[in-house]
């Protein structure tokens, strides 16, 4: 990790997040156990794992992560403890109300937070930014393929009411700005910069084209969804 950080902390920090987002994962399932029973690749819908198991693994987890951001790294696990609470948070009611990016804003502003204080590194103010439009981005890419679903299943956050299309739109711009901020923050040579730049834009300009032509949706979001990857690399590049 960056700023010299031991093997140690950088395990614990692993560790610490990944039982969060496994936590979350697990939350999620649980509770839309009964609605997962409308599609088929969902594993309570397969008969894989039960909704009672899914539960006590998801809260096994949130307590390893408690554990481990309280007691290993305190105070700095706080930041740890606010994206746990904003993904449940989010699963237990918020996903389905207009407050449904608001989770995903905090949670991935908080992510960096937590990682960079973990390191040692200082967090300049454009790294939670970043991290929250990202954040932001993705849930509105990651709702937009199952838009027609979630209505049915009276689900009405803020990417439903929008519509498919919409929501990729809005995931497009949110990761221009992300780009954009990491472009004009990366202290790269010039030569860099512009490659990097032209990583960012180049997939957000296929996005738009096949948006604005009103071709296959899910391959709008897979065209959001590398431009995700990208962004995010380049901020792991940054910090």
């Amino acid at each position: 990790m960056a700023g010299g950080a031991s093997w140690v902390v950088s395990i614990v920090t692993v560790i610490t997040v990944l039982s969060g987002q496994l936590s979350i994962g697990w939350c999620n399932d649980w509770l839309d156990a009964t609605r997962d029973a409308m599609r088929n690749d969902k594993p309570t819908a397969a008969g894989a794992i039960s909704a009672t198991t899914l539960r006590m693994a998801a809260f096994v987890a949130l307590g390893l992560t408690v554990l481990l951001s309280v007691w290993v790294s305190w105070p700095y696990g706080l930041w740890q403890l606010v994206l746990v609470a904003a993904g449940w948070l989010y699963n237990v009611g918020l996903k389905a109300t207009s407050f449904s990016p608001v989770p995903y804003a905090v949670g991935f502003g908080a992510l960096p937070v937590y990682a960079l204080t973990m390191s040692g590194a200082e967090v300049e103010w454009w790294i939670p930014v970043c991290g929250s439009l990202l954040g932001v981005a993705a849930h509105f890419a990651n709702v937009a393929p199952d838009i027609d679903l979630d209505l049915l299943q009276g689900v009405h956050g803020v990417p439903q009411r929008l519509g498919a299309q919409g929501s990729l739109g809005i995931a497009l711009g949110l990761l221009a700005a992300s780009g954009c901020l990491l472009v004009v923050h990366l202290d790269l040579s010039p030569p860099a910069t512009a490659t990097a730049a032209a990583v960012v834009v180049l997939p957000l300009s296929a996005g738009i084209w096949v948006l604005v032509r009103h071709q296959d949706i899910r391959r709008a979001f897979g065209l959001v969804m590398v431009a995700a990857v990208l962004d995010v690399l380049l901020l792991v590049a940054a910090a």
